[in-house]
């Protein structure tokens, strides 16, 4: 019953925390609404932090552990993700347009406004920065304004997991949401990835096969893996807005003391990110542009993450696997979950 009672309590944690993130998501923080006032390198500067972001949360949380399972073992859980957003990537420079157009005249860049802006990036504050005539009055108002950010401190990610072990000491991980509806004016968000791990202490000196019921006398669980992820959120209108396709390879190991597993990691990773959406422009200014919409795609976006290095620790209560870890990154990730888990 205590066991019973502490995997409630840890399902009810986790799911909270999706909820918390669904409803960031959803207080107006409709991220391809904002974008759609951004074109050329202001699109791609103002969302390549978010791009950073949620590409490192992906390749996180996929093991706590270098133990292998046995032929049919199997583990189903749950991976929370939370990666904090640093402040480097709350701001960046903008530029404004070449001419501003209001009711009462036009205004043209570098003679009567600053051509550039430092302004928030998709994951900064909620307010963007205001430009203003050089020669107004106090309390005159702004000729232009940027969209602001979402005001995110961390952005979270919240994901079930499943491994499921294979012959020859490899297993298969599967980790997948079904399209969700995150709000009315946010969109979908569709998640899928596809992975592979497999035990390397097993063909060295003092290891054993995966399948036998007792170890060697090598004194780690080594192990190896590949994983494949895509993460699509899909707009308000229905397309596309953003899908990233993460890529991570790594090695991992760790050492069983009674009910507590240390375990650590490398890995070298790589996302790619592609985004679709009409620009559309403003109707009180001239940006030197065609006032029609204008689509607008980025491909190939990189996150900044291409090496990991993580720590970690896992509890093993009975059938229940509970461990939280964090990677040092360019981008760095805390995670943590919970496992029903059968070796």
């Amino acid at each position: 019953m205590r066991y019973l009672r502490l995997l409630a309590m840890a399902l009810f944690a986790l799911l909270a925390f999706g909820g918390f993130a669904r409803d960031l998501w959803a207080q107006d923080i409709d991220i391809s609404e904002k974008a759609r006032r951004f074109v050329g390198e202001n699109g791609r500067n103002y969302l390549k932090p978010a791009v950073s972001v949620f590409s490192a949360n992906l390749n996180s949380g996929l093991y706590h552990t270098a133990d292998v399972h046995k032929f049919l073992g199997f583990e189903i859980g749950l991976v929370g993700m939370l990666a904090p957003i640093l402040a480097g990537e709350k701001t960046f420079t903008a530029t404004a347009p070449d001419t501003i157009r209001t009711d009462s005249r036009l205004y043209i860049a570098g003679r009567d406004y600053d051509k550039n802006v430092t302004t928030p990036t998709a994951l900064g504050p909620g307010n963007g920065a205001k430009v203003y005539y050089k020669q107004a009055a106090p309390d005159d108002p702004p000729i232009f304004e940027f969209p602001g950010g979402s005001d995110l401190k961390y952005a979270p990610l919240l994901s079930p997991q499943l491994s499921v072990g294979a012959p020859l000491g490899t297993e298969l991980i599967l980790r997948w949401v079904p399209e969700i509806q995150l709000g009315k004016e946010v969109g979908k968000l569709k998640f899928l990835g596809l992975g592979l791990r497999h035990s390397i202490s097993q063909w060295l000196p003092g290891g054993s096969p995966v399948e036998m019921p007792t170890g060697g006398a090598f004194p780690l669980d080594l192990s190896a893996n590949f994983m494949f992820q895509e993460f699509v959120l899909v707009d308000s209108a229905g397309g596309d807005f953003l899908k990233t396709k993460a890529y991570s390879l790594g090695l991992q190991a760790s050492k069983k003391l009674s009910i507590l597993t240390l375990y650590t990691g490398v890995a070298y990773e790589n996302a790619s990110t592609e985004i679709s959406y009409t620009y559309r422009p403003s109707s009180d200014y001239s940006p030197g542009l065609s006032q029609a919409a204008v689509d607008v795609r980025f491909l190939d976006m990189k996150g900044d993450n291409d090496f990991r290095a993580t720590l970690g620790i896992s509890l093993k209560l009975a059938f229940l696997d509970l461990f939280a870890d964090y990677s040092f990154a360019s981008q760095p990730v805390a995670s943590a979950g919970i496992f029903l888990s059968i070796r």
